[in-house]
């Protein structure tokens, strides 16, 4: 029951979200090559590397293998500048349109959360695998509408096989 609560927390609290809000932002710049003395600059990650330890990779059915880069990244420090005020969710589904990364998102009562990106699916090894925001090194407990972001944030959307227990063990 208590892994089953957390399960829950990590979805509805870390990627739940309330509404997808409209993509094609202007006040976004992926990779921005002058930066507004007014911007806010933020480095941007997504990043699937736990798929690259042999105890997962060798799990994952040939249909994902083909999704899990070498390098475990799907976007490697990517540094975005915001314009006016933005969400974790705001900048995952501008850099997602702009690389044309695939995203979905699926519905928990009022909530969403990610599904899946670059084809990766939550759940792939197991119900304790999915999707999870890191900002500057800690995992905040809301879901990524919620996490409005500052000059110098660092974040990282993260894929897990065990609830983020294991990430700990890339860093």
């Amino acid at each position: 029951m208590k892994k089953l609560v957390k399960l829950m927390t990590m979805f509805i609290l870390v990627v739940g979200l309330f509404a997808c809000n409209s993509t094609g932002n202007s006040d976004i710049v992926i990779d921005p090559t002058n930066v507004g003395d007014d911007s806010t600059v933020i480095t941007f990650s997504i990043d699937n590397r736990i798929l690259n330890l042999p105890e997962n990779y060798d799990k994952l059915n040939d249909s994902y293998k083909k999704f899990v880069d070498e390098s475990g990244y799907i976007v490697k420090d990517l540094k975005v500048e915001l314009k006016s005020e933005a969400s974790v969710l705001d900048v995952l589904e501008a850099v997602t349109e702009e690389k044309g990364i695939a995203v979905s998102y699926g519905d928990m009562g009022t909530m969403k959360y990610v599904i899946s990106i670059n084809h990766i699916d939550a759940a792939i090894l197991g119900g304790y695998s999915g999707w999870m925001v890191r900002v500057n090194g800690e995992f905040p407990p809301v879901g990524m509408e919620e996490i409005i972001l500052k000059d110098g944030d660092v974040v990282d959307i993260l894929f897990t096989t065990d609830m983020g227990e294991d990430i700990k063990k890339l860093d």
